[in-house]
Formats: structure tokens, sequence, C-alpha cells
């Protein structure tokens, strides 16, 4: 046979012990992965986006959006809401005075509301940069009628989460109605939202429009100026959502505070206060900002869905996203991106792998079992603690770069990897408590507990057999052929021996070259066969041992005893017969087994009867520590 080299051998359980962390590790990512895929994982991955949006270091003020406010003061002033036709054609005519580039009115006017309706009519007509909202969702509201004339309003629905916060933004609707911008030359059943037209009206001034020739239903990746965009996937980030409907983004707030955008009440602009130049080529958003009114969504920056003095007004969501559209195509700020499904896979594979290798080495640091076993759980719990701060510290330097990774996965998937490395070491530590290392057979203390526990079973304390076997001349091999080679030759036999008992009984390591098998349940004639396997399968071994006096090749004896045939008050009687049996096997001749009973009445396998034997003494075969 050819011998491995050392090296070989460690090389071997290195790959077998990265084997063990790669199967292991990538069954923990499937089945978090799967966990996470059916929205187990969503609400704990949407509560770390949340934080991440809070954490991130506030933008700087987007002077290029000014918004035009309703607050409570606005209201007590006009005395009546909504704001009547002609306050609003008032209004708009100051802001067009200074040029906008665009004017939003984020607010809903399907009905009019005198008096001045005529006059808002005439306004409405001719603000050519003027886009109001209607609401897809249920209830409908319809656009203005002034604007719908004159296909100048956009829909401001924008996708809810579960939780009832707004993360997202829609650009694009496919819908039965179409009122597209011309210059587009967009397909027929597309409508674009709100923040999206008032974008393209500030951009067109520039010659920036899409380009949408490359995009397709396969790759709906569309070039605008400096930026590149990408629609959010089914499952990205933290998504587990199958169907996203629309052309949606993540949503990159750059802030919901006041001082985010430059704003004006509406009091103001109707008093004819106005600073000059304040909406100059700029993107004016009209909107109300009054918690009366109710007109306000929850974001990732509110703590809680149920008050409302938490939630932001819509006004400043869609200048948010106005200002995300411009920032991305005129300064090429990047996109807050959702990681792909692919992405997000590798990224949940890869820190499992992390997790689960650092949980090996730990478990594999110490070489003293008893003293793993005392700190090994607070060792695993401290490293899943360290790397799971690390894995949320890399998902957040991801976020800063733009890139939304999912940070609960991970760090579930991992723990469950430390919890699997936990229990394979408890049970290691059990059965290295319980097990000889050097043949992997049951050791003294597990066989003490073994045959008390069976013989307090009365069931099977009735016919209980116990073998003692030894090695016949281990000494004078151990001298010839060296302890290594013993230790071969303890394995090799122990390994025999197992093979050769039933599922039931146990083999163990008595001491030295010695084996016991305790067989509860098994007659004398079960035993005596038993015994007889094992002889024959440790000669069929033929393992060399030309110092044997036995045999040209190692042999065992095996002494039996049973409870069927005697009356025996404790097994360390029953242990004592067994021994006296073995004596006798090697008095004649070894390679062999022998049975004695406690009525001094003999019985063998070999025609040569002795009774009443002493207890058995060897000089010449001492029992040889391996």
């Amino acid at each position: 046979m050819r011998q491995i080299s050392p090296v070989g051998i460690q090389l071997r359980r290195v790959l077998e012990q990265w084997r063990s962390i790669l199967t292991v590790s990538t069954g923990m990512t499937l089945l978090t992965s799967a966990f996470g895929y059916i929205g187990g994982l969503q609400g704990v991955e949407l509560s770390f986006y949340d934080a991440f949006m809070r954490l991130r270091p506030s933008a700087d003020r987007d002077e290029r959006i000014v918004l035009v406010t309703v607050n409570e003061a606005d209201l007590e002033r006009l005395q009546h809401w909504p704001i009547s036709d002609f306050d609003l054609a008032r209004a708009i005519e100051a802001i067009a005075a200074q040029k906008p580039s665009a004017i939003g009115l984020n607010i809903y006017r399907n009905l009019p509301v005198q008096p001045g309706h005529a006059l808002w009519r005439t306004v409405a007509h001719s603000t050519d940069n003027l886009i109001g909202v209607y609401k897809l969702g249920i209830p409908r509201v319809e656009a203005p009628e002034a604007l719908a004339e004159v296909d100048r309003a956009a829909f401001s629905d924008l996708p809810i989460d579960f939780d009832r916060r707004q993360r997202r933004a829609m650009l694009s609707l496919r819908a039965n109605e179409m009122r597209p911008r011309a210059q587009l030359d967009l397909p027929d059943d597309i409508q674009l939202s709100f923040a999206m037209q008032l974008s393209l009206l500030h951009l067109e001034r520039d010659g920036l429009l899409p380009d949408l020739s490359a995009a397709s239903a396969a790759s709906p990746t569309i070039a605008w100026g400096e930026a590149t965009f990408r629609p959010l996937l089914s499952y990205g980030g933290g998504y587990a959502s199958g169907r996203i409907p629309g052309y949606q983004i993540l949503l990159d707030y750059r802030g919901v505070a006041p001082e985010t955008f430059s704003s004006i009440s509406l009091a103001r602009v109707l008093e004819g206060d106005v600073p000059a130049d304040l909406f100059r080529d700029r993107v004016v958003i009209l909107g109300t900002t009054a918690v009366s009114l109710d007109a306000r969504w929850h974001t990732p920056f509110s703590y809680s869905t149920l008050d409302n003095l938490d939630a932001t007004p819509s006004l400043y969501v869609h200048a948010n996203i106005v200002s995300q559209i411009l920032s991305a195509v005129l300064d090429g700020r990047n996109f807050l991106q959702a990681a792909k499904p692919t992405q997000k896979f590798l990224w949940l594979w890869s820190w499992t792998i992390v997790f689960h290798s650092l949980c090996v080495a730990i478990a594999c640091a110490s070489d003293k079992p008893h003293a793993k076993a005392q700190s090994l759980t607070s060792q695993l719990a401290f490293g899943a603690v360290v790397l799971s701060g690390l894995t949320i510290a890399t998902s957040y330097g991801a976020f800063l770069m733009h890139l939304w990774l999912p940070t609960f996965s991970p760090i579930a998937s991992g723990m469950m990897a430390s919890l699997a490395v936990l229990v394979r070491q408890r049970n290691s530590f059990a059965r290295l408590a319980t097990t000889d290392d050097l043949t992997q057979l049951a050791n003294r203390r597990y066989f003490d507990e073994f045959i008390e526990r069976s013989w307090k079973d009365r069931r099977m304390r009735q016919e209980i057999s116990l073998l003692l076997c030894d090695v016949d001349f281990f000494k004078r091999y151990n001298d010839t052929y060296g302890h290594q080679a013993g230790d071969v030759c303890l394995s090799s036999v122990a390994r025999a021996m197992s093979n050769a008992v039933r599922s039931n009984d146990l083999v163990a390591r008595y001491g030295g070259e010695e084996f016991a098998i305790v067989m509860p349940g098994c007659p004398l004639e079960v035993a005596e066969r038993v015994a007889e396997r094992m002889c024959q399968a440790v000669r069929d071994l033929s393992l060399d041992h030309q110092a044997s006096d036995a045999a040209p090749h190692v042999t065992i004896s095996c002494g039996i005893a049973s409870t069927s045939l005697g009356v025996f008050e404790r097994p360390e009687e029953l242990i004592e017969e067994a021994d006296r049996a073995l004596y006798l096997a090697k008095k004649e001749g070894r390679n062999c087994y022998r049975v004695l009973v406690s009525l001094d009445i003999e019985v063998t396998s070999s025609p040569s009867p002795t009774t009443d034997l002493p207890a058995a003494s060897e000089t010449d075969d001492d029992p040889q520590p391996a």
C-alpha cells in the first residue's frame, strides 16, 4: 500500500475541513435566502435601510428647487380650504413672472373652486410649464380639467411599502390612458410621473432628454445626461417582492428637513413679498405642509407610522425625487441602487463562509477538549457579535457608496452556521468524553456506565453476556514492530471487532490491548457465535506477528460470561467471571474463546475443561498503554 506523506495527510484534512465549511455555508445560505424571498426577513432589512438613511450625512441644499408651501398660517389667512381658483391663479401668475423652468402644482384640483374659475382656466392654459397632478390609485382623482385639456398633468402616485413608508419613486407607469410628453416619443400606454415631468421641463432647456433608443423590456437601462437609470428589480436589496410595476427606483432622499430646499409661504407670494429672481430658472413646486391637511407620508426618517406629526409632507417627497433626477443627470450623482438577486446571494454566501470559518477556527483553537467545552459558547458568541458588527459596518459602507445590500440576512445565516458549529462541537465533546481516541471505540468510563445501566434494566439483566478480549502477545508486537505500528494494529483490530458484533452491542476499549463487549439481551449461544466471528475477523486481517506463539499473524483471545448460566449480584462479578474465562483461553493456547459459569461448571469451545480458575495473571503479556 502506498504511504501518504504527512504533508499529504495535512492537506487532505484541510481540504475536507473546507469542503465541510462550504457545504454547511451553502446550505445555510440557501435556507436563509428561501426564507428571505418569502418575506420572512423583509421587515428587518427595511429597518436597517431606514437606520442607514437616517445615519447618512445630510446633503447640501439643492438650489435648483424652490417650494411654495401652504402652512397653518396660510390657512388662517385664507380662512378656507381648498384655495380658491382666484388665489391659485394669482399665485401661479406671480411665480411665472420670474420665469422658472417648471411649475408643479402638487394639489388635487379636479373641481372648480369659486370665485375666479375663469381666471384660473386662462392662467392654466397660458402657463406652458405648469404641471398638475392626478391620482391613479384608489380613490382615483382626476387631473385639473384646465391642465388635462393641454396635456400638462402627471400622476403623483408613489409605491408604498407594507409598513406604510415611502422608500421608492415611480418614474413611469404603463396604463390604458395616455398623457405623454410629445418630445419623448413614448409608447402609447406609458404615463410619466409628476416628478419626471418637472425634471424633463427643467432639462429640456439644455437639450437633455433621456436616450430611449437602447431601452427595452429586457434591458430597461436608460442613459440620460451624466446618469444611467436602472430600474429596481424584483427581490432587489432587502425586498421580497416578485412584482414591481412601472419604472421604479429607490428614493435617494436628500433630506426631509425644511432647510433641505429653499421655500416660501403661499401667503408671501400672494402678498408680493417674493425676493427677486427667487424662482428664476428653478423648479417651483406648490403644495401643502400643514398637518391639518393630512397630505403627509411616512418615510425612512419617520420613527413611527402612528404619529402624523412624524410624517413628511408629500411636497418634500416629490421635491426629493426631482432633486435626485436633476442631481444624477446634471451632476453625475450616483443613484442608490438595490443589490441584484445574484449579488445578494453571493454577499450572503460570503459572509456565511466568514462566520462559519471563524467559528470553526475558534472551535479548533484549543487542544484540550474539557477546556473548550467550558468556554466554547462564550467564544463563539463573542466572535458572532464581532462579525455581526462588522457586517453592519460593511453594509453601511456600501450604502454610503450607493449600494443597498441585505444586512440582517448574512447575520442570520452566519448565526445559524455558528449554531451548527456549536452543536457539532458539543456533540464532539460528548463523544470525546465517552470515546477512546485511538480506536474510536467506547472508553472505560462509558463501558462502566453502559453495563451499569444494562444491569439495572431487569428485562436485559435476564440475559447479559460479556466478552473480554485480548490481543495475543501484544507486548512482543510492540517490541518487534514499534509503538506506532502497535497503534495501527489496535485500530485495525477494533474495527474488525466492531463489524462482527450486533448493532445493539457495545464494544469498548477496556485498557491497553484489552477490549470488552457488553451484549444486552444476548443468550450464551449467540455470544459464542459473535466471539467466533470476532476471532475470525481479526485473523482475516492477516497482520504479521512473527513474535507470536499462537500464529504468524495477529490473533485475539476471548473470555465469555453470561447471566443465563449463573447468579450474579453485581456487574463486577460478571466482569470477574469473563476475566477468568479469558485467562483460561490464554492458558489453553490463545487464538480462541472460552466460557465459564459461576456454578463451577465449565463450558468451552475446546475439549479441555477447566474449573475453579484463579484470577488471570500474565507476566509476558501485560496490558500495554497505546
